[in-house]
């Protein structure tokens, strides 16, 4: 070993700032470890290291071994970035255990402001009413006199109901009976069966309402709009217009999921509104009307 260190000590380094900080290193470790220990971290024997020490020159053999401990983790600079890293790991962890949580208490609250929306739109909705009362006292005994002929009116079959004969109609089949169609035609009834009702008043909702608008009128027809698309998306697995093919589970998943945004917006505008004219109503005692 010693032969080997004495051979490899024959070949110097250039002298350039680099053996400097080498240099630097090699005092240090001597000065704080003594020559002995020194010589046992680097991987030289004792007489390499006093021959450094009188003629501070290195070889190559000793800057690869000062460079190897300058990158090993004896190196007190090497221990303190370990150090660092772990501990940045460890945040790291934290960090992304607390995005987690983050995200489950978004959620969280998300569903308890539906919740909460739709608990508040139909107490406002109940005060309304109870408001309107108050206002039209005089109106509500009236009302509730006419009421009586009304029911009578409407439990009285039609003239003709009577008299028309059940009749069993062929019609040609239709290539998507699943798609909804604005048009109205002779055969609806017995293409959408159960759903048939709720596809009548879908078109009665639909015809002639605006895409955009500000009033209370427009926003309730706005919201019974989406309650009977959502009907018919959800419950009777149909297909609304402009499609022209029926729909696949994705896009229905994607159409229920839109439908539930713009019903959580359009009821948010309609609570505003009502609490609104509620709020107008009070202060002047009843006597605001729309």
């Amino acid at each position: 070993m010693e032969r080997q260190d004495l051979m490899q000590e024959e070949t110097f380094g250039n002298e350039t700032g680099n053996d400097d900080v080498l240099l630097m290193l090699f005092d240090r470790l001597v000065r704080e470890h003594g020559a002995v220990k020194a010589g046992e971290l680097l991987g030289i024997n004792y007489r390499t290291v006093a021959k450094v020490r009188a003629t501070r020159r290195l070889t190559p053999y000793i800057t690869n071994a000062l460079e190897m401990f300058m990158l090993s983790e004896a190196n007190p600079v090497i221990q303190g970035l370990v150090t660092k890293v772990d501990s940045l790991h460890g945040q790291v962890e934290k960090l992304r255990v607390r995005d987690k949580e983050l995200s489950a208490t978004v959620d969280k609250h998300q569903t308890e402001t539906a919740a909460t929306q739709e608990a508040l739109l139909k107490m406002v909705r109940a005060t309304a009413r109870q408001v309107d009362k108050l206002g039209v006292s005089e109106r509500k005994s009236s009302r509730s006199a006419d009421g009586g002929d009304g029911d009578k009116k409407t439990a009285s079959p039609k003239s003709g109901e009577k008299e028309t004969q059940q009749t069993t109609k062929w019609f040609p089949r239709r290539t998507y009976p699943q798609l909804v169609t604005k048009v109205p035609a002779e055969d609806d009834e017995h293409v959408y069966k159960e759903a048939w009702p709720v596809v009548r008043e879908w078109r009665e909702v639909e015809n002639g309402h605006r895409y955009k608008g500000k009033t209370l009128t427009w926003m309730k027809r706005h919201e019974r709009l989406l309650e009977v698309e959502r009907r018919l998306l959800d419950e009777f697995q149909l297909t609304l217009p402009p499609a022209r093919h029926p729909i696949d589970k994705e896009m229905r998943r994607k159409l229920l999921r839109w439908n539930e945004d713009d019903l959580r917006s359009i009821r948010g505008r309609i609570v505003r509104r009502l609490m609104l004219r509620w709020v107008r109503r009070i202060l002047t005692v009843g006597l605001w009307r729309k």
